[in-house]
């Protein structure tokens, strides 16, 4: 995750050429937290594309963003700066 685009953006690195790919590449809204599936294959990521905060979905290459889970407004402010330090783990 990073905000050098001008907003949260969630990124991939290849290791070997160093090429960075912004993979969620929403310039109007902030994704963050992103987290790859165990097989590799999706990576979800909080994101308020849509507008209130949710859980989404994504393809590893960053195809295929779809929502997954809203956020209830009871479980309080999501705030993805002040979780940085905290792991994140979804279920549904």
């Amino acid at each position: 995750m990073s905000a050098e685009d001008g907003n949260r953006e969630i990124y991939a690195i290849n290791l070997n050429s160093g090429q960075i790919a912004n993979l969620s590449n929403s310039p109007t809204s902030a994704d963050a937290w992103g987290a790859l599936s165990p097989d590799g294959r999706t990576i979800a990521f909080l994101s308020n594309r849509g507008g209130p905060w949710a859980i989404w979905l994504m393809n590893a290459d960053g195809s295929n963003p779809r929502a997954w889970m809203n956020i209830p407004f009871d479980w309080g402010e999501v705030d993805p700066d002040r979780m940085a330090q905290d792991r994140m783990s979804w279920s549904k």
